[in-house]
C-alpha cells in the first residue's frame, strides 16, 4: 500500500549543487527516503530522483549543508494536484466554493418561459403571485398546485408544464383550441347552404326540409327550417340534418419562375459566450460581422446539473452569396397543384375530392396553375332562427 501511495504521489528529479551534494543523499537515506537515478552533472552538481512527499521535506533536510536545489522534472498521476497538497488554503477555498455553490443552487435563479402564443408577461406575473419567482427555495415549490392555479387564472391555456433544471425553472404550455361557435341545442335553429352546389343528400332529422336532392343551391339558401308542424301546431326546433352536395371549384395558384439560391463562400465567424441567468460572460469581444449576406446559427449547451443556470452559447455566422436561379417549370407546376389541392382538402368540413385536373402555363408574373376539382361534401351551416 505504501508503495502504491508513493507511486501515486509522483516523483521529482532534482539537481543538487554545492561543495558536497553527497551529504544530502546521506541525510535522505538516514531518514529512510529512497534516492534513485543518481548521476553527476558536473563537478559540483548531482542529479537524483526522489518521491514528491520527500521533496516537500527538502527545506528541512538540506538546512546547514550549503546546497541549492533545482527541479528538473516532475512525474506522477497526482502531479497536477501537488500545489493543492502543499497549499491547504486552496483546499479551504475550494471547499468554500462548493459549499457556496450548493447553497445558491438550492434557490431559483431564473425562470424561462417558452413563448407559444399566450401573454407571457401575464403568465410570469401569475407565477410570482403563486410563489414561483427568483429567490424561491426549490424544495418549497409545489408544482401541482401552481399548475392548477395558473390554469384557473388563464382560461386560454390548455396545459402547463413546470420543469426544474438546476437553478432554472422552465415553463412550457399549450394554448386551448377555441371551439367554433355552436348554437345551443335548446334554441331554435335553421340550416343554410354555405356553398354553391347540387344537392346529393338531404336527410332532415329535425326541422322541415326546404330543398330536395338535385336542387342547385347558392350560399345562404335555406335548406332546413326550424319550423315544424305537429298536431296542427307550428313548433320551433333546433334543426338537425345531413346535407351533402356536389361542389365544383375553379382555383388558381401562381408562383415566381425564378428565385434566389444561397451559395456559401466558406467564410465563417464564431462567437462563444456563457449565459449565467440573464448575464452574458464573454470569452472574447463580440465580432463585427462584415458579411452582406449570412446565416446565423445558434448552438446551446445547458449545464443543469452544475446547480447554476449556466448555458454555453456558440454563435456561428456563415457568409453566402445570393444568386438567382430558374425553377424547373414541370416541378414547380406540380408543386403548386399539390399545394392548391391540400388547401382545398383542408377547407372542407367533411368531404372528399372525387375528380380533379390541372394545367400550367407561363405568365409574365411567373408560373400559373389552373386547378379544377369536383367534390362531394357537407354544405350545411346551422344558424339561430331569425323568423324565416
Amino acid at each position: 500500500m505504501n508503495k502504491l501511495l508513493v507511486w501515486m504521489s509522483g516523483k521529482v528529479t532534482i539537481d543538487v549543487t554545492g561543495a558536497e551534494p553527497e551529504l544530502l543523499i546521506n541525510r535522505l537515506r538516514e531518514k529512510g527516503i529512497a534516492v534513485t537515478h543518481v548521476k553527476r552533472q558536473g563537478g559540483l552538481t548531482l542529479r537524483m530522483t526522489i518521491s514528491a512527499p520527500a521533496f516537500f521535506r527538502l527545506p528541512e533536510l538540506k538546512r546547514g549543508l550549503g546546497l541549492s536545489v533545482k527541479i528538473v522534472k516532475k512525474k506522477g498521476p497526482l502531479r497536477p494536484f501537488l500545489p493543492v497538497v502543499k497549499r491547504p488554503g486552496l483546499w479551504a477555498g475550494g471547499l468554500f466554493f462548493w459549499l457556496t455553490l450548493y447553497v445558491f443552487s438550492s434557490f431559483v435563479w431564473a425562470i424561462r418561459i417558452y413563448p407559444n402564443g399566450a401573454d407571457d408577461r401575464l403568465l410570469m406575473s401569475y407565477l410570482r403571485d403563486f410563489g414561483l419567482n427568483p429567490g424561491t427555495y426549490i424544495r418549497s415549490i409545489d408544482e401541482g398546485q401552481i399548475k392548477e392555479q395558473v390554469l384557473l387564472a388563464m382560461d386560454d391555456l390548455a396545459w402547463v408544464g413546470i420543469y426544474v433544471k438546476g437553478s432554472t425553472v422552465e415553463i412550457k404550455y399549450e394554448l386551448l383550441e377555441k371551439a367554433p361557435e355552436i348554437v345551443p341545442v335548446d334554441e331554435p335553429a335553421s340550416i343554410y347552404a354555405d356553398k354553391q352546389g347540387i344537392l346529393t343528400r338531404i336527410d332532415a332529422f329535425k326541422g322541415t326540409a326546404m330543398a330536395k336532392v338535385g336542387d342547385t343551391v347558392e350560399p345562404g339558401d335555406l335548406l332546413v327550417s326550424a319550423k315544424m308542424q305537429a298536431g296542427g301546431k307550428t313548433l320551433l326546433a333546433h334543426s338537425l340534418a345531413r346535407i351533402e352536395a356536389r361542389v365544383w371549384y375553379d382555383l388558381t395558384g401562381v408562383s415566381a419562375a425564378t428565385g434566389m439560391a444561397k451559395e456559401y463562400t466558406g467564410a465563417k465567424t464564431e462567437y462563444l459566450y456563457l449565459l449565467a441567468g440573464r448575464n452574458k460572460i464573454k470569452f472574447m469581444p463580440a465580432p463585427r460581422i462584415s458579411y452582406t449576406n449570412y446565416d446565423k446559427l445558434i448552438q446551446t449547451l445547458d449545464f443543469p446539473y452544475a446547480g447554476l443556470p449556466l448555458t454555453l452559447v456558440r454563435e456561428t455566422y456563415l457568409e453566402y452569396e445570393a444568386k438567382p436561379f430558374a425553377f424547373s417549370v414541370e416541378e414547380e407546376e406540380a408543386r403548386i397543384a399539390a399545394a392548391v389541392e391540400k388547401i382545398l382538402q383542408d377547407s372542407m368540413k367533411n368531404g372528399a375530392i372525387v375528380a380533379s385536373t390541372w394545367s400550367g402555363s407561363s405568365v409574365p408574373d411567373g408560373i400559373r396553375v389552373n386547378f379544377l376539382a369536383e367534390t362531394r361534401e357537407e354544405i350545411g351551416e346551422t344558424r339561430p332562427y331569425k323568423g324565416e
